[in-house]
């Protein structure tokens, strides 16, 4: 399994057969193999994790360039991406909540509900040997508690947020992508430490940090215990585990 970080909550994973690209807004793709499936999945609408961009990966033809799906948070208007994704493709419009099946059930797509806008994925893939990977991506599912908010604002985003870790409860996944986003300051380490106290992750990468790397190095010194979490560095590299 390869996983490369292209940058804010961007990232790209790589098995045997599949391709998932996750959130991409920017940084340098690769030249995708054509015969791996290359599923993309935007959690929502907004710029920071949604850019057109993806619809270009369908040059030339489905046989020349492999099929390719796309798994779209409902926010984002079906008719537009419709007349955007080619008839030989995949089109998901998905909601919180559900679980949607792909490739004859060798996917499997489960969604939980933003605190923001949009979907959180839970991506189930397994491969024709028997060989399975889980992989979860918050998007913008986070404990968006703002120190300028009011204090029913920040409970009650407490509260939903609880609300769906919950869903996680005990679940393992391969690899995990999980806001640590500065801005929060006194509070950007509770959704993160939330999250790592509810599931289970062999891997877990921070995003949507905003290129300030620094804040990685601030959680892990601040939380010794962690051994799971990935220190980016930089924007591009690819990791193999």
């Amino acid at each position: 399994m390869k996983i490369t970080y292209l940058g804010h909550s961007g990232f790209l994973v790589e098995t045997k057969e599949h391709y998932l690209l996750f959130d991409y807004y920017t940084g340098k793709l690769p030249a995708f193999l054509p015969e791996k499936k290359l599923t993309v999945f935007v959690s929502h609408s907004h710029q920071d994790h949604y850019n057109k961009e993806i619809f270009a990966l369908q040059c030339g033809t489905g046989e020349e360039n492999g099929r390719i799906s796309y798994v779209l948070s409902k926010d984002i208007r079906r008719k537009q991406a419709e007349e955007l994704v080619r008839k030989e493709n995949t089109l998901l419009s998905v909601k919180a909540h559900e679980k949607y099946t792909l490739y004859e059930g060798q996917m499997t797509v489960e969604t939980l509900r933003s605190t923001d806008l949009g979907v959180a994925y839970i991506v189930t893939v397994t491969e024709d040997g028997g060989k399975s990977y889980r992989f979860y991506h918050a998007g913008d599912l986070n404990l968006w508690k703002w120190e300028g908010e009011s204090k029913a604002y920040n409970n009650n985003m407490e509260a939903n947020y609880r609300r769906e870790m919950e869903r996680l409860k005990g679940q393992y996944f391969d690899a995990a992508f999980v806001p640590l986003d500065p801005r929060l300051e006194g509070t950007a380490f509770g959704g993160l430490d939330l999250f790592l106290e509810t599931a289970k992750a062999e891997i877990a990468f921070p995003m949507h940090f905003w290129k300030k790397f620094g804040i990685i190095r601030e959680y892990l010194r601040a939380r010794p215990q962690v051994k799971n979490l990935v220190e980016l560095k930089e924007e591009g590299r690819t990791y193999e585990f």
